[in-house]
């Protein structure tokens, strides 16, 4: 979304995470030329000072940002927006950006986990933690992949949202960054055109760039490199065949690899969750 200031423009006004963007067009006039205003394009928040930095043209919104020393919450949108200054830098995907980051624990304990993470998410309780209503018949798993120690999730919530503004559908990823967990995600504004191609090269971007800042290089190739076939929502210790089948997102079911054990999304919903919470994971992420 441009963002022009003119005397003869008009006025296009979207409301997204407290944030008023403006999306004009007009005549001429010459453009403001004083001083710039004073935006953050990072923050270090926790008692360890993490850094959450997102790419080019996202400026922390200090409003909706939470620091609470044992974890932080920080939101992002557009530099010109959130500056009220059509000179500041804009993003070339416009869209909003969350960083979630977690109390400290043991390091490494999403790496550890995550050949677990698809059946648990794709299970009653996995949804439900998803669900800002705790209701997981509001959220339906779109995709889920994992690259190296990174883990991929697209998504739709259709319950209320604090962010106002914003599309039901959003790409996330985990990945640990030292010993807290970094859950960043991307969420389209309600009236945008952002395909979900471009929602995800965004997440790529965000979830580099905290990478970067936090002196986690060894992650980048997994979060920069293309989607490998064999780390979607298949490699998870349940049966896709029962899952597509309940869902109704297939047809007749397929019988099961004679060498691989049938598992119902339920029993390795159990399985997970049982191991998840013998390292406190799933208070980590969702608390």
């Amino acid at each position: 979304m441009s963002i022009w200031t003119s005397k003869s423009a008009q006025a296009c006004i979207l409301l997204g995470a407290g944030l008023l963007l403006w999306g004009c067009s007009g005549g001429g006039g010459a453009p403001y030329a004083g001083p710039l205003p004073e935006v953050e394009t990072e923050i270090a928040v926790t008692q360890d000072r993490l850094v959450v930095a997102g790419p080019e043209g996202f400026c922390v919104d200090p409003s909706a940002t939470q620091d609470r020393g044992v974890s932080a919450f920080v939101l992002l949108g557009n530099c010109a927006a959130i500056g009220n200054s059509p000179r500041l830098p804009q993003p070339v995907h416009p869209s909003i950006l969350t960083a979630a980051i977690s109390e400290p624990g043991p390091e490494g304990s999403l790496r550890s986990n995550i050949p677990a993470m698809a059946a648990f998410f794709t299970s009653e309780q996995g949804r439900s933690l998803l669900s800002r209503d705790q209701d997981a018949r509001t959220v339906e798993i779109l995709d889920m992949f994992h690259q190296g120690d990174v883990f991929f999730l697209n998504a739709r919530d259709s319950s209320a949202t604090s962010i106002r503004g914003v599309k039901e559908d959003y790409w996330r990823v985990y990945m640990d960054v030292g010993n807290r967990i970094a859950t960043l995600s991307v969420l389209a504004l309600q009236d945008s055109d952002l395909s979900e191609a471009d929602s995800l090269e965004t997440l790529r971007g965000f979830a580099a760039r905290v990478a970067e800042a936090n002196n986690q290089i060894g992650l980048q190739p997994a979060i920069l490199a293309e989607a490998d076939a064999d780390t979607g929502i298949a490699t998870g210790p349940y049966d896709t065949s029962e899952t597509n089948a309940r869902s109704g997102d297939g047809g007749a079911s397929t019988p099961p690899r004679s060498s691989t054990p049938r598992t119902t999304p339920a029993q390795a919903a159990r399985t997970v969750v049982r191991t998840l919470d013998t390292v406190g994971l799933l208070r980590r992420l969702f608390n």
